[in-house]
């Protein structure tokens, strides 16, 4: 750690940080390695990232973006793939910025991340293929079209195997979401050695930062979309404004445009149900392989990773 025992966080996604509020950006360089559009994102070239990024002086930088995992130039959100390619380009990119680079990916049970994922997801999913506005039908499909022998997405163990290869296996970190719900105090000790930081603090950090609110009813989600109005010209024009005014000024019309104009003014509800018993089963099923070998890599506990879904 630097003398006044600073970290340095840097996020590639600003769709839940202001990262106005950062010293450093990098939201460029992600997608510059995962293939995103950058012109929609922020208004720092790549190159002014990297000299931002040669300016760090802190012992620690955090880089965090799920987008790594899984988002590459030929991703689609109908068919998500696991992005292994993006591990050499994670390498290329920042080797010449650091002395040593460590990575931390935290996992959780398939059966509840696809659920998750097709929640979160669901206009992406269901404006690429109409057909996939019902989770079964999509999740069916996507186990015939990406599991087959060999699972492509979520596939942890390969994922695992993929960074190792370009940073070294004692530098790769895997957590599990699941012990953040059931065993916080065990995960943000595990964090707190991997970043060499006290628990609390990481406990601090985590728990007042909780920006992905889901409305949750007993049998699935209420998942909020946008309107006719508003896919068709407030969020055209929203992608334009981003592009040419600073975070400060685009944060500031945002706010007032949502005061002028409620939620139920330009938006809509949708019902998404859960995954039924048979469904999780199937995936249970799809994965148990590629889990077992990761379980067995790592020296995971057996019947915490079998109490967790992933057995």
């Amino acid at each position: 750690m630097s003398s006044s025992g600073k970290i340095e966080w840097i996020h590639g996604n600003s769709f839940f940080n202001d990262n106005s509020k950062l010293d450093f950006q990098c939201q460029n360089i992600i997608s510059s390695i995962t293939g995103n559009n950058i012109s929609e994102t922020v208004n720092f070239s790549v190159t002014e990232e990297k000299v931002g990024l040669s300016k760090i002086n802190a012992k620690t930088t955090v880089i965090s973006d799920e987008d790594l995992s899984f988002r590459f130039s030929d991703f689609s959100w109908s068919f998500p793939k696991d992005a292994y390619q993006n591990a050499k380009k994670l390498k290329d990119y920042f080797l010449n910025f650091f002395d040593k680079i460590e990575i931390i990916i935290t996992i959780r049970a398939q059966s509840e991340l696809l659920n998750s994922y097709f929640n979160q997801c669901y206009s992406l999913i269901s404006n690429e293929n109409i057909e996939f506005n019902e989770i079964g039908f999509w999740l069916k499909s996507n186990l015939n079209h990406n599991i087959k022998m060999t699972p492509k997405f979520l596939n942890y163990n390969k994922i695992f195997d993929e960074y190792a290869k370009h940073f070294g296996s004692n530098n790769v970190h895997v957590l599990l979401y699941e012990d953040l719900l059931f065993s916080h105090d065990n995960f943000f000790s595990n964090l707190g050695k991997i970043l060499n930081i006290n628990p609390t603090e990481v406990k601090n950090i985590l728990e007042n930062n909780h920006q992905n609110k889901t409305i949750k009813t007993s049998n699935g989600t209420l998942h909020i979309r946008g309107n006719t109005f508003f896919k068709n010209f407030i969020h055209p024009l929203s992608l334009e404004l981003k592009k040419v005014l600073n975070n400060n000024t685009f944060n500031f019309l945002a706010k007032l445009f949502k005061f002028i104009f409620p939620n139920n003014l330009l938006k809509q509800k949708i019902f998404i149900r859960r995954l039924n018993s048979h469904e999780e089963q199937s995936i249970l099923s799809s994965y148990k392989k590629c889990n077992s070998e990761l379980i067995k890599k790592l020296c995971l506990d057996y019947q915490k990773m079998k109490n967790y879904n992933y057995l």
